[in-house]
């Protein structure tokens, strides 16, 4: 049956997780790994290990759909894993920060600390180095890593601004398509007051109340 989420509940292999497109879900693994669920996405915890005192976990999770983001512990021991299957792909990593996307009919993986590795059925896999992505869609051979575009310059940005809607701009990146925009009220991003994406290097945010908030984009190619 169906249940909300609450602050602090404890959650075990087979639970399935979905977040309506404005919310976040901050998860926090037995080892102190960490997860970032992002809107309109759906995650299964298909399987939760963790081996006595020893720091050893197993982890393994289906993100059937939407976009995920990882900061995962070193992983200690022959057993440990991490893994995230995709309908499409499998992202294996032993410690490092990471996001995965699932689409309708494609994977997407980011690395920007650690190494992953990708594999898909019936496709030639790939070691991923942190600054380095890759999308698996169908009907290719071979998953070939691409380099991560760079990080928007926010030194612009004013610090302070008293406008109930703040306006962002920063210079445009080279080859960026679109930009992601995160704002949330702690440096950690465990939760989001927004997500969105903006074709231009610029955006109006959401009426916030007063207070300290954290800001990051990034372009997308």
């Amino acid at each position: 049956r169906d249940a909300p989420v609450t602050a602090g509940m404890s959650l075990a292999t087979g639970y399935r997780l979905k977040t309506s497109p404005d919310a976040s879900l901050s998860l926090q693994f037995a080892d102190g790994s960490r997860l970032l669920l992002l809107g309109d996405s759906e995650l299964l915890l298909d399987r939760l290990t963790r081996f006595g005192r020893s720091g050893m976990a197993d982890t393994r999770l289906r993100l059937q759909r939407g976009r995920i983001g990882n900061d995962v512990r070193r992983l200690r021991g022959p057993a440990a894993n991490f893994i995230v299957d995709t309908p499409t792909a499998s992202s294996a990593v032993r410690g490092t920060r990471f996001r995965v996307e699932a689409g309708d009919d494609h994977t997407q993986t980011e690395v920007l600390e650690g190494r992953v590795a990708v594999d898909a059925p019936r496709q030639r896999g790939a070691l991923l180095r942190p600054g380095y992505g890759a999308v698996v869609a169908a009907g290719q051979a071979v998953v070939r890593p691409i380099a991560l575009l760079p990080a928007p310059d926010l030194s612009r940005i004013a610090a302070l601004s008293q406008s109930a809607h703040p306006d962002l701009a920063w210079p445009a990146v080279d080859g960026a398509q679109q930009y992601r925009v995160q704002v949330s009220a702690n440096r950690a991003f465990d939760s989001l007051r927004m997500d969105a994406e903006s074709d231009v290097p610029r955006t109006t945010l959401p009426t916030l109340d007063a207070g300290r908030y954290f800001v990051r984009v990034r372009a997308i190619a």
